[in-house]
């Protein structure tokens, strides 16, 4: 009992500690060096794929040499922008796009992961603009009209650079989105078939949790242009290559890991007997 009255006593006595925002802290030099062997291409993936996801028309990108660094500019002309700027900076939060099968994203985590690998970056939109630098973040004054432009500065060398740009010029645009790649159009690629087939995908339930399910989607086979590897491609961006002799263009989310480089072997299947049949 003498015990227990000296424990109450000394809980008593703890004053509480300082309220803390959240749970977790990021190191951003760990979190570059775990992106890193994913490759600098991601990059332009996600940037592109944002881009996509919206209701832009017009998406441009650029690249170029800095010294030892690259300067990656990607702009989109969607009327409304980015809509909520935390989202760019705020780890695994709720993302509109996860409960839209037709939408890339899912996981809320791109452009966090393109962050940890930019030495500066700025993000400009219609609802704010925001820096990136060795000091932290910054709030900025100056917002666009209309679209976002994402604009960062990336330690890259010329082999990394040359991989980059070959892979963006791989990419598949959607029909009516303009994309280009320093000042050259990447041409939209008509389909040689259009598969109407049911797949599995991921769409996220009413808590919010995502989950696997299948619907109907279109799958376009798209013809490999020379020196392309065959590939399964996520609503025109590239996600696993493939050993058979079209490009598979699946209209919906691909079910993939969370590093998004592979798909399981019986998706793989049903996928390959749709079109082929």
């Amino acid at each position: 009992r003498r015990l227990g009255r000296t424990v109450r006593q000394n809980v008593k006595k703890e004053k509480p500690m300082a309220n803390l925002k959240g749970w977790f802290e990021v190191d951003k030099e760990g979190l570059a060096k775990l992106v890193e062997r994913r490759g600098k291409a991601f990059l332009a993936y996600e940037l592109i794929a944002n881009c996509w996801d919206t209701g832009a028309k017009e998406v441009v990108v650029t690249l170029g040499e800095i010294g030892r660094e690259v300067e990656i500019t990607v702009v989109d002309d969607d009327p409304d922008g980015f809509a909520d700027l935390t989202q760019s900076y705020t780890l695994f939060a709720e993302s509109g796009r996860k409960g839209d099968p037709t939408k890339r994203g899912r996981f809320n985590l791109g452009e966090k992961l393109v962050l940890a690998l930019c030495k500066e970056a700025a993000i400009r939109s219609t609802a704010g603009a925001i820096r990136f630098d060795k000091e932290g973040r910054h709030t900025l004054k100056l917002l666009r009209t209309c679209g976002t432009e994402f604009r960062a500065t990336v330690k890259m060398n010329r082999t990394e650079l040359s991989e980059v740009l070959k892979a963006v010029r791989s990419i598949l645009p959607p029909e009516g989105v303009a994309t280009s790649l320093n000042g050259a159009e990447i041409p939209y690629r008509k389909p040689v078939a259009t598969v109407e087939t049911t797949l599995p995908t991921e769409l996220s339930d009413g808590d919010g949790i995502i989950r696997r399910t299948s619907r109907k989607t279109t799958v376009e086979i798209v013809e490999c242009l020379p020196g392309e590897t065959p590939t399964i491609y996520e609503m025109g961006i590239p996600v696993v290559e493939t050993e058979d002799k079209f490009h598979y263009n699946v209209m919906q989310k691909v079910p993939l890991s969370m590093e998004r480089d592979n798909v399981t072997p019986a998706y793989l299947r049903a996928l390959r007997a749709a079109c082929v049949n």
